[in-house]
This record gives C-alpha cells, sequence and structure tokens, in this order.
C-alpha cells in the first residue's frame, strides 16, 4: 500500500522515519521507500531534516534525488552541509544531489567542499568501471553537472 503511494503514504513513512524506537535500520528504509511523488511533502522533508541529524543521514539523502520533482536550486541549502560530513558515503551522495546546482549559487565554502566530494563520487564511480551502473551513474552526474 505504502509503495503504491496510497493517500497519507509520505505521513506514515515519514512517521516511521522519526520513530527512535524503531531500529535505524528500519527508519533508514522508511525514507528509501518514500515514493517519489510524495518526497517533496512537509512531512516528508521534516522527516529528511530529522534524519540528516542523526546517525541515519546517509539513508537520508538518496531518496530525494530520485525523485522526477526534486529542484536543485529550492533544495540546495539542505544538502550542502552534508558536502563536509565525516561519513564519505554521505559526501559523495550530497555531491551527487548538488550536481544540477550551478556551483555559483553555492557560498564559497560549500563551492570548495562540493569540488572535492565531487572528486571523491568520481574516483568512487571509477573504482567500479567495469560496472554498467558506475558508469551510467558518472554519465548522469556529468550530463547534469553544473545546472
Amino acid at each position: 500500500m505504502l509503495r503504491a503511494g496510497a493517500g497519507g503514504a509520505s505521513q506514515e513513512l515519514a512517521a516511521i522515519s522519526r520513530d527512535a524506537l524503531q531500529p535505524a535500520l528500519v527508519r533508514a528504509s522508511a525514507l528509501a521507500r518514500m515514493p517519489s511523488d510524495l518526497v517533496r511533502t512537509p512531512a516528508a522533508m521534516d522527516a529528511v531534516k530529522q534524519a540528516l541529524a542523526t546517525g541515519i543521514r546517509s539513508c537520508a539523502v538518496p531518496p530525494w534525488p530520485r525523485s522526477s520533482r526534486f529542484h536543485p536550486t529550492s533544495g540546495a541549502d539542505w544538502p550542502a552541509p552534508l558536502l563536509s560530513d565525516p561519513a564519505r558515503l554521505v559526501r559523495i551522495e550530497a555531491a551527487r544531489v548538488l550536481a544540477p546546482v550551478r556551483p555559483e549559487t553555492l557560498d564559497k565554502p560549500s563551492r570548495a567542499a562540493h569540488e572535492l566530494a565531487a572528486a571523491e563520487f568520481v574516483v568512487a564511480q571509477r573504482t567500479n568501471d567495469d560496472r554498467p551502473e558506475s558508469r551510467t551513474n558518472l554519465g548522469t552526474y556529468f550530463a547534469t553537472a553544473g545546472g
């Protein structure tokens, strides 16, 4: 029912993702299963912002750019701090999310952090460049980079 995007799906998934009694894996899975057409609702945005401040922050980044409704100019404020996150996975996912954002729209520190995180993303993909998904990831990244 939640996968089909039934009414209230984003609110239910957001509630699960915020439930501290749930294991981190369950909370992260709730975010990852958020239907792409519902991902920009206020409930979903609040859930992701809360996840970014907790131990499931690395799982909070991926659902957002997969949405066809992701609009980088309106959402660039939340992933920018993640470009300097201690976890490499978080940094490279933030760089991927921010690929469509024009560099001049970021402040100087975020721009520098984005360059470093983007380089890490490219290296991570090239590590597995014999895999089709790595080539697809790089192609998508370069096709959308810089707006």
